[in-house]
């Protein structure tokens, strides 16, 4: 399966978590599997972070957690994409994702 590939099932998988209610460390686990298993150690701390985080829904992140999530997926897919958070503002009473990534 070529790169181009992969990169287009991880950004379609991600798009759908970051559009979503909550956040899943399945969906990082899955396209970590995809791309490989190599992490870096600031990598696992990511890793580990996005464990923790699992299935917390975004509105009930701190905005500066929130905030950092899309890095910290880029981090451990050593992905290369620009995040589009578009809602990354947005307060308590909204159930919308947070944004997406875009390929540049």
């Amino acid at each position: 399966m070529s790169n181009d590939i992969k990169r287009d099932i991880v950004l379609t998988k991600l798009n759908v978590m970051f559009r979503g209610d909550h956040f899943d460390v399945c969906a990082i686990t899955d396209c970590k599997d995809l791309l490989g298993p190599y992490l870096e150690m600031d990598a696992l701390d990511c890793m580990q972070a996005l464990k923790t985080l699992h299935c917390v829904k975004w509105r009930d992140m701190p905005i500066h957690i929130r905030k950092l999530v899309p890095e910290w997926v880029a981090a451990v897919l050593n992905l290369d994409a620009q995040f589009d958070g578009q809602n990354m503002n947005m307060n308590g009473k909204y159930e919308a994702g947070i944004g997406q990534y875009r390929l540049e």
